[in-house]
């Protein structure tokens, strides 16, 4: 008897095109980021007197042990800038997060470059709070 059987040779090759798939699939699904949305309301606490080039900034971050900014999570820019609340959604990989630590949302209006409004407290954020409730950041004039 012959080993040389063209049968053998494609059982293999199937059987390895089989693991091979599989570890694609695997090996994609790994890489997937796990997509949250934060809701914020930025509520000015003067009217604004915004130009045309004034730019709505909100970021999340990540805050030290000592309270100073760290890791930039998420951030988003607007150019729809008025005097009333302005709502902003945050998407993020939610596994950039960390449980037992604290973040914080900035917001800030930018006009020619310069920085006219900002939160003046920074506004605290918790991973369970994520997805629960709009959050509110005052804007005051700088």
């Amino acid at each position: 008897m012959t080993t040389d059987s063209p049968v053998l040779p494609q059982a293999r090759r199937f059987r390895l095109l089989v693991a091979l798939l599989m570890t694609m699939l695997l090996a994609a699904c790994a890489g997937r980021p796990d997509f949250a949305t934060l809701d914020t309301r930025v509520v000015p606490d003067a009217p604004l007197e915004a130009g045309d080039s004034a730019e709505l900034r909100v970021a999340l971050e990540s805050l030290g042990a000592d309270g100073s900014r760290g890791e930039l999570i998420a951030e988003t820019t607007s150019s729809g800038v008025s005097d009333t609340p302005m709502d902003v959604s945050l998407q993020f990989d939610a596994r950039a997060l960390e449980a037992g630590r604290d973040y914080a949302l900035i917001a800030e209006i930018r006009e020619d470059g310069l920085v006219t409004h900002r939160n003046r407290e920074q506004v605290a954020v918790s991973a369970g709070d994520i997805g629960t409730q709009r959050i509110e950041i005052p804007l005051t004039p700088r």
